[in-house]
């Protein structure tokens, strides 16, 4: 038997707090996602039946993980991703609960007000599944762990914090689900709901991504899943969405349904690697609280008229259970059913062509009634649709109908009726009236056709439509806030009339007093305004038509007496790069002479200029955009001005780091720069300034190497290799030394190659593996160095802790992927043994621009160190000065051919990231 919402979440509730109390005891740890779920899903249900005092055991635990600052007692206890975990149980606790321990909140609290950035969001360390986690999120469920801490402390800036974390969430862009969901839950944390535009706009969004199914999935790829079908709900319901709300109510139905019999959601249709029913069973019950006592029905057929079966969709999450849907037709019984599905096919003796009123009606055990009802028109053999207008119309139109015939008999005619009046009939095919409006005032109207056939049978068809004839005018010349120094100057306008009356004439006022009229096309009228004095004036333009319509435009302008200064260069809206030259100008028909120029840029002194041409050199501008304003001063105290809006840019300096091979794999040099062909977002870029050989400079290289427990049996080749790889090297080369095993030790660059091969013998092999911390610690020592930057990684295994249980690394592979990328490392990887993770190495090469190596004994390592030691020596640098002057952080992609040799393959990073204003 289907459950109903109040018995789903009892059940959740009684198999979380069970499962999650075991998952606590048997892991240890004081900041993961499965604790901060559970607790804030057991926390909102506090008005169901909860084991309290297992609840408290979680909560106790964490508080007794946590060491006085906000830190947690575990190898990751400066991760912002576990921190927020920690934050938002003891948020919800304390929200839903209440806690007579502020201490841990409080704590994690002044800890994450410390992490936030100066743009007002937290920034996520952690981004591996089960949870994807991103900056929006954490800094939603920061903002609710200060929001709650800021109740019982006042001795931190805790409303400052909140201000600026809102701003960031406003303006953020969600760019997955989770992100959405998020976002919203944070701004409905202070308080917000559908008031907030943002959040009514954030919503919507949120529902167009629905599925059929009435769920959520985490990307579009990929089926309705429970995690997040229970995060949309409840992020809706913390919105203010009404529970009656269709589309919420398939979320909550579609959370019932895939419930198992246990009380668990399962984790499925999702990307993550650490998949667990922890979660989806925690959001889906705080998405089901409060979602009780909801009884509906809903028509689902006929939606069209064809259909001779009305089919009602109802959604009960009472503790009643329905006893049967009563199915009408014009209020006449048709029958019951009292099994799902409920439908019904309708009589052919009832469906007689027309409007029918269709009702249904759920009635349940103990008496409770909803029904729902609409208006369907069933049509027969002979049936007719509008196709146009399709809702609004101006002066004239066609109105398109579409009619089929199944009878025997021919069509007579189409009449055609406007809020019952008749406005037409057409007695031939396609059967379309023309139809004019010109006499019809603006408005909503009921726009009806009617078909008949030779026989007498009839069809029709109506909808709703808008009739809405422009009349408008425009003052095109002159411009708004234009000067204007001419004695005599040509105004003109763009009027649009749609109403069917001819346009009479334009009247014309300046500062409310009549100057002129025209009633010729193109209505433009010359004026003279040696009689106006100088100054701002207004000008206003009002046209009339036959029928006494007006449409009126208006404009202010400033008139210089004879005198008049233009900026010719730059134009208006130009983007200049750093450095220009201004010039404008000067019309002076006054008595008295033009003393000087003078610039202003954003209103701040640029320059004065007292000679003809008025030009004035600008350099060093920095990026952004400016008014740029020139005015002319005579002797007599006489001025007039120009202003333009331009914009500032700078090049973007972009450098790429190339390796050119044949088709056999062979790398090439001594390749003629003019013969590489490059382009950025698939735009050509041009001068390529080409570097190599000697000309390119010496790399920056970091050596990893693996030195746990695994490489036992391989230490001796592996030290040979290594020291191979050194001595084959340019001696100019800097190198730094890493090993890794369940820590780092890293070694200072040096081209000293007697102390790095002392350094390669001190290689050892114990303890775990931190691969993917020995890679970010790599890239994050190569961004001080200049040049080339590369890594060589030399690894036989995964990351994982000294007893394989888990990851060793506090870093993911996402993270250190990204961090190399965007900073121009290029990582080269050896993976020896069938134990390597060739697929992830690969990756690292591909996505940085470097090579993956695979050597399946250690005795192929000696080569692979001497093909890598050649690269160096025949890559390419190519400089470039991009022609996308836009700064705003996007990954630029960047393709490189060799002109008349197809076959050459060009190795890269792919691109780089553009640095942002």
């Amino acid at each position: 038997m289907k459950r109903t919402s109040k018995e789903s979440v009892q059940y959740g509730i009684d198999w979380l707090t069970q499962g999650a109390l075991k998952w606590q005891e048997k892991n240890k740890c004081y900041g993961c996602h499965v604790q901060g779920q559970a607790i804030m899903g057991l926390s909102t249900g506090n008005t169901y039946k909860i084991d309290t005092n297992s609840l408290n055991l979680m909560c106790d635990y964490l508080r007794g993980g946590e060491l006085g600052d906000g830190t947690l007692q575990f190898e990751k206890s400066n991760s912002i991703a576990a921190a927020q975990f920690f934050g938002m149980s003891m948020a919800y606790y304390d929200k839903y609960k209440g806690s007579s321990d502020k201490t841990g909140l409080i704590n994690i609290a002044k800890w994450l007000l410390s992490k936030q950035q100066s743009d007002g969001s937290w920034r996520i360390d952690e981004l591996e599944p089960p949870l994807q986690q991103g900056d929006i999120m954490v800094t939603a469920n920061s903002l609710f762990t200060i929001k709650q801490a800021c109740l019982y402390d006042t001795s931190q800036p805790w409303n400052d914090s909140i201000t600026k974390g809102l701003l960031w969430l406003q303006s953020s862009e969600a760019k997955t689900i989770q992100d959405l969901i998020f976002k919203i839950l944070g701004l409905s944390f202070t308080g917000q709901t559908l008031d907030n535009p943002v959040i009514k706009k954030d919503v919507e969004i949120l529902f167009s991504k629905q599925n059929s199914d009435g769920g959520w999935s985490e990307t579009q790829d990929l089926k309705s899943n429970n995690l997040t079908t229970g995060m949309a709900v409840y992020a809706l319901k913390c919105a203010g969405i009404n529970m009656n709300d269709e589309r919420l109510i398939k979320g909550v139905s579609y959370l019932i349904n895939n419930q198992q019999a246990f009380g668990s959601w399962p984790s499925e249709n999702t990307i993550s690697k650490r998949p667990s029913d922890y979660g989806p069973t925690a959001w889906a019950i705080a998405g089901l609280i409060d979602s009780s006592e909801t009884l509906t029905i809903k028509i689902k057929y006929p939606i069209e008229e064809e259909k001779k079966t009305i089919e009602a969709e109802v959604f009960n999450s009472t503790f009643s259970h329905i006893s049967y849907v009563a199915f009408y037709l014009d209020e006449k019984l048709l029958g019951k059913i009292t099994k799902h599905p409920y439908y019904i096919v309708l009589p052919e003796s009832s469906l007689s062509p027309g409007k029918h009123k269709i009702k249904v009606t759920v009635n349940t055990d103990d008496g409770q009634s909803v029904s729902d009802e609409k208006e369907v028109n069933f049509q027969g053999p002979l049936k007719i649709a509008i196709i146009k207008p399709e809702k609004a119309i101006s002066l004239e139109t066609f109105i398109e109908v579409d009619i089929k015939n199944k009878s025997d008999s021919k069509i007579k005619s189409v009449d055609y009726f406007l809020n019952e009046k008749t406005i037409g009939k057409v007695e031939e095919s396609p059967y379309n009236l023309k139809f004019n409006t010109k006499n019809i005032p603006d408005g909503t109207y009921e726009l009806k056709v009617i078909v008949s056939d030779s026989k007498g049978l009839q069809a029709f068809d109506s909808k709703t439509i808008n009739i809405k004839k422009t009349f408008s005018l425009e003052i095109i010349d002159p411009g708004n806030g234009r000067d204007i120094s001419e004695e005599k100057y040509k105004i003109r306008v763009k009027v649009i009339n749609e109403t069917g009356y001819s346009t009479e004439k334009i009247d014309y006022y300046i500062d409310g007093k009549p100057a002129g009229s025209s009633s010729k096309e193109p209505y433009d009228m010359e004026y003279d305004f040696s009689t106006i004095p100088g100054g701002d004036h207004e000008l206003t333009a009002i046209a009339v038509n036959e029928n006494n319509d007006k449409a009126e435009g208006k404009i202010t302008f400033r008139l210089d007496k004879g005198l008049m200064i233009k900026i010719k260069k730059p134009e208006g809206g130009n983007i200049i790069t750093g450095n220009t030259k201004i010039q404008s100008e000067v019309l002076n028909k006054t008595k008295s002479p033009v003393t000087m120029v003078e610039y202003f840029l954003n209103n701040n002194p640029a320059g004065k200029v007292f000679k003809d041409l008025y030009s004035l050199e600008l350099q060093d501008l920095k990026q952004g955009n400016y008014k740029l304003k020139a005015v002319v001063y005579t002797k007599d105290g006489g001025k007039a001005f120009d202003e333009i809006e331009i914009e500032v840019r700078q090049h973007v300096e972009a450098l790429i780091t190339a390796t050119v091979v044949d088709k056999n794999g062979k790398y090439i040099s001594e390749i003629d720069p003019k013969s590489f062909i490059l382009k950025e977002d698939n735009v050509e870029q041009n001068p390529l300034v080409v570097l190599s050989g000697e000309d390119i400079g010496h790399p920056s290289i970091v050596i990893i190497i693996d030195e746990s427990k695994s490489i036992e049996t391989s230490i001796e080749k592996v030290k040979e290799a290594a020291n191979n790889f050194i001595s084959m090297v340019d001696d100019k080369t800097r190198i730094s030394v890493i090993f890794y095993s369940d820590s780092l030790r890293v070694n200072d660059f040096t081209t000293d190659k007697n102390k790095l091969k002392n350094t390669i013998s001190t290689l050892k092999a114990h303890g775990g593996s931190v691969l993917y911390d020995s890679i970010y610690k790599a890239s994050e020592i190569l961004m001080k160095e200049k040049e080339r930057k590369a890594i060589v990684l030399l690894t036989d295994g995964i990351d994982e802790n000294d007893s394989s249980t888990g990851p060793g690394s506090k870093h993911n592979f996402l993270e250190t992927v990204k961090y190399a990328k965007e900073n121009n490392i290029l990582i080269y990887t050896i993976g020896f043994k069938p134990t390597a993770d060739k697929k992830l190495l690969e990756t690292y090469s591909v996505e940085t621009g470097g090579i993956f190596y695979f050597s399946p004994t250690v005795n192929d390592l000696t080569e692979i160190y001497k093909q890598l030691a050649g690269i160096f020596k025949c890559q390419y640098m190519i400089a470039y000065r991009s022609s996308n002057f836009k700064r705003d952080g996007s990954w630029r992609k960047v393709t490189i051919n060799i002109k008349d040799n197809p076959e050459y393959k060009v190795i890269t990073s792919g691109g780089y990231k553009e640095p942002v204003y």
